[in-house]
């Protein structure tokens, strides 16, 4: 598994796919779109924390359902933006999805091979247990 993360337009996807242009055209779900299909069968996944906000959203633990996720397609890609910095949210609802990001994500680099932070559109290897 792997992870990438930075702040919001800072050109995870972009970087994804340019490190995978010589191996494989990546089939890509973006979290923002409907979800009306297993997205654990795909091979990369942007937009991760529209995902996470949806299920906050409806009461379903985002924790669990990536577990689910990973355990099912363990080579998947995450692509998510950091969420964490900046001002505290006023409103509970905007603070749990905050927070559930965090722990998601600290969840999955747990388990990724590989993570990375994107910045600027270049990257900064946080974690490679294959170098």
């Amino acid at each position: 598994m792997e992870l990438y993360i930075g702040g919001a337009f800072q050109g995870q996807k972009e970087y994804v796919d340019n490190e995978y242009r010589d191996i494989k055209k990546l089939n890509w779900y973006n979290g923002q779109d409907p979800v009306d299909t297993d997205i654990s069968d795909y091979d990369a996944i942007c937009n991760y924390h529209e995902i996470i906000r949806r299920q906050v959203g409806i009461g379903i633990d985002p924790e669990a359902e990536l577990e689910k996720i990973l355990d099912h397609n363990p080579q998947i890609i995450i692509v998510c933006d950091e969420v964490g910095c900046g001002v505290i949210p006023i409103d509970s609802q905007d603070r749990a999805y905050r927070e559930a990001v965090g722990r998601c994500m600290c969840k999955a680099a747990s388990r990724a091979d590989r993570v990375v932070r994107i910045i600027c559109g270049i990257g900064q290897v946080i974690k490679d247990v294959n170098r």
